[in-house]
């Protein structure tokens, strides 16, 4: 799932938009992608996104020999060659931080440097790093039913003096089923919450129709997984856009009579990886099977020598 870049035009110098620049032209299949499907049948050849390499990165040609100290960059085209190579060590950085790593291609590469400028020039301030937002609870749970009477007093609130049941703990009152992770093991440990995200016990809870305990761990998975994707995509792209900026600007205010080397602040070291529940709870349950399976053969031993 390549994350995407959006495209702008900054309104900055103008490109050249000569045939002739092989970076005005889509890309073309690498060679063997030809026409016809995988069955020799004729029809649209598969097309295969090109990656991107150095080569390509050293072929560009909106680039500038030279600029001034203390000047201003408001678009890509306004870098030097030299310059474009550093970036490209902080975009594919995020092959390390992805479930695609087919993000790493020529089209990412101009989405990148495109986004770079988006609102933001080397007049504008220096960006920190971005900080990851905490999961929501909707994020992480969903209404799987109700609760089928009032639910008992907790220890806690008994302690307190309480002696009637806050609402959302009250019959009818709704009941979210979610998930975290206990990363030590590897583990998906899943919840029962009302809503005020405070734990309930799941014997008091009725389930709503079409609900069972195989759905509510489906439909609780692909929640949590369609919230973190994006969750993660976003801070890390936020991330490469900030170390991106703060190098071009050092870059345009020392102009380019000195070394523009990439400082280790600006690189993206806190770069997230997405654990997904699907793929979690998938590892968690292998584990489980094959650690069963040993398990079952030593009982029948057992039993061989009990009987």
């Amino acid at each position: 799932m390549a994350d995407r870049f959006v495209h702008h035009n900054d309104g900055g110098n103008k490109p050249d938009n000569s045939p002739m620049n092989p970076h005005n032209n889509p890309p073309v299949n690498p060679p063997g992608n030809t026409p016809g499907n995988a069955h020799g049948n004729f029809g649209p050849p598969p097309y295969v996104v090109p990656p991107l390499t150095l080569k390509y990165i050293r072929s560009d040609r909106n680039v500038v020999d030279a600029r001034q100290a203390h000047g201003r960059a408001n678009n890509h085209r306004q870098l030097t060659l030299e310059e474009k190579e550093h970036l490209s060590l902080i975009f594919t950085a995020l092959k390390r931080a992805t479930h695609a790593p087919n993000l790493i291609t020529v089209a990412g590469w101009h989405n990148f440097l495109n986004a770079i400028f988006i609102r933001w020039t080397t007049r504008s301030a220096a960006p920190k790093n971005p900080v990851l937002p905490p999961k929501r609870f909707t994020e992480t749970h969903i209404q799987v039913g109700t609760l089928k009477c009032d639910h008992p007093l907790s220890d806690a609130q008994l302690r307190e003096g309480v002696r009637v049941q806050k609402d959302e703990r009250k019959r009818g009152a709704p009941v979210f089923f979610g998930l975290t992770f206990d990363y030590e093991t590897g583990s998906v440990l899943w919840t029962w919450r009302d809503d005020k995200c405070v734990g309930i016990s799941s014997d008091h809870v009725r389930l709503d129709e079409g609900m069972n305990s195989h759905t509510i761990r489906r439909e609780a998975m692909i929640n949590y997984d369609s919230f973190e994707l994006p969750r993660i995509r976003e801070y890390n792209k936020t991330l490469v856009i900030a170390c991106a900026r703060r190098a071009i600007k050092k870059w345009v205010e020392a102009g380019t009579g000195r070394d523009c080397d990439l400082e280790q602040s600006d690189t993206p070291s806190n770069l997230k990886y997405p654990m997904t529940a699907a793929v979690m709870a998938r590892d968690e349950g292998r584990r489980l099977t094959a650690a069963a399976a040993e398990a079952a053969e030593n009982v029948e031993h057992i039993a061989d020598d009990i009987i």
